[in-house]
């Protein structure tokens, strides 16, 4: 969850939805992803007066985008070696640049991407696996909903003015890639049915 006072704006920072990229745009307080119903708990005192909204993405590619990231040895927050801040200063800010590595490197890893979706098959997904939970923990009845694909038209459209949002921390390629057989993708739409239902996507 993410707010600016400044803009009079609070954003429900969904997972891999260019959420980096929103709030550094906007120079807003960052609290991480936490779901639409905790925020306005934390932001009562805005609630009202604030404009909402939250980014929504496709799921498959969503979901592609969280492997992509989860195997990243370097990436904008996390690096498989820890960095040191050469500035820094006791209770001024973080002894680490980077903490390594992303909290599920370790496992996935050395993963496929097939064998990656056959995993999550098998579990229930973890809540301290934030970047996998369903995109209906982070929507709101009160929430703009924006989607990822036409990302800076809509919060444009929406707010008035032009938006140009800075490409930080991505995790999929530049170049458009379709990495789905047509078995991987009923098997992501087994694992967030409720979010292709609701959302209103089409599969790859």
């Amino acid at each position: 969850m993410a707010i600016s006072h400044k803009h009079k704006l609070i954003f429900v920072h969904n997972p891999k939805c260019a959420g980096t990229s929103i709030i550094n745009y906007f120079d807003m307080e960052d609290w991480g992803h936490q779901p639409a119903v905790r925020l306005k708990e934390e932001y009562s005192e805005y609630w009202g007066k604030y404009k909402k909204f939250v980014v929504i993405r496709n799921p498959w590619d969503r979901f592609y985008s969280n492997y992509r990231y989860a195997i990243m040895e370097e990436s904008y927050y996390h690096s498989k070696i820890e960095t040191i801040n050469p500035n820094y200063k006791e209770g001024e800010n973080d002894f680490f640049l980077k903490k390594a590595p992303h909290p599920n490197y370790l496992e996935v890893k050395d993963k496929t991407f097939e064998e990656y979706v056959d995993y999550f098959l098998n579990i229930n997904i973890n809540p301290n696996w934030i970047h996998h939970r369903p995109q209906l923990l982070y929507t709101h009845p009160e929430v703009k909903t924006i989607r990822y694909e036409n990302l800076e038209q809509e919060l444009s459209n929406w707010l008035g003015k032009e938006i140009k949002l800075p490409l930080i921390n991505p995790s999929t390629p530049k170049q458009a890639i379709n990495p789905y057989t047509p078995e991987l993708i009923g098997k992501v739409e087994k694992i967030y049915l409720p979010d292709v239902k609701a959302l209103g996507y089409d599969r790859p």
